[in-house]
């Protein structure tokens, strides 16, 4: 309802409810193939490769290209205080 009407804040006598935008992330394919990424970029164990999903998120913060990967926004969350 808040989001309906646009509202970002409610204060009252024994809460505050407030909504917060969510965080950006690097949305990585589960099919994607982390053997792409630079080595600053993935982690390397003898079976497989894995992607350093952190580091790529500040990468694309940071306006770097990374092998096609972009970043997506969550959802907005309802905070009571």
């Amino acid at each position: 309802m808040m989001i309906g009407f646009d509202f970002k804040k409610i204060e009252g006598d024994e809460c505050t409810v407030s909504i917060q935008n969510g965080r950006e992330t690097a949305f990585i394919p589960d099919d994607f193939d982390a053997k792409r990424l630079p080595e600053n970029l993935r982690t390397h164990y003898p079976e497989r490769f894995d992607a350093k999903k952190l580091d790529i998120t500040k990468a694309l913060k940071a306006g770097d290209a990374v092998c096609g990967l972009e970043l997506v926004r969550g959802e907005s969350v309802m905070v009571v205080r």
